[in-house]
């Protein structure tokens, strides 16, 4: 699995990877983080009924209130540039924000959440002068996903 990316999505009582290639092995995944694929399961639900899709994260984020601080975290306390409004990177500083705020969705019935990843790239990820921690986001922001949902069923 070394030198791919991940993209996962979090399904209620369901989850699967999809992996596509290159990218950057900053943080490693390995076939133990791999779930079977259940496209075919998902596909049926959405033949049965209608799946709700959780709703708008960075909204969440701001009814927060996050401060400089809060998106800084420990590991980037001194980092050179301002990371305010970098939501991607409370995957990493702030976990329990991002968890509290996929719990929100599923408690209130959404059976699909995505990552907290809008911006999780490496252009985006230049305003921050953090490029290079797009993978590693990426991996985080999913581990959350899926944590929230094994938590929640």
């Amino acid at each position: 699995m070394a030198g791919r990316s991940l993209r996962a999505r979090a399904v209620r009582g369901l989850s699967y990877w999809e992996v596509a290639s290159p990218a950057l092995p900053k943080a490693t995944v390995t076939d133990h983080d791999l779930r079977p694929d259940v496209s075919d399961t998902l596909r049926t639900l959405l033949t049965e009924r209608i799946l709700v899709l959780d709703g708008a994260m960075g909204t969440m984020i701001q009814r927060a209130g996050l401060a400089e601080a809060d998106y800084r975290g420990e590991r980037f306390a001194d980092w050179p540039s301002d990371l305010r409004g970098n939501n991607d990177l409370l995957s990493m500083t702030a976990p329990e924000v991002i968890s509290g705020i996929h719990r929100e969705y599923l408690a209130a019935g959404a059976d699909l959440i995505e990552t907290n990843t809008f911006n999780a790239n490496r252009i985006s990820l230049r305003d921050y002068d953090m490029p290079e921690l797009a993978y590693e986001m990426n991996v985080a922001a999913a581990r959350l996903a899926r944590a929230a949902c094994d938590e929640m069923t």
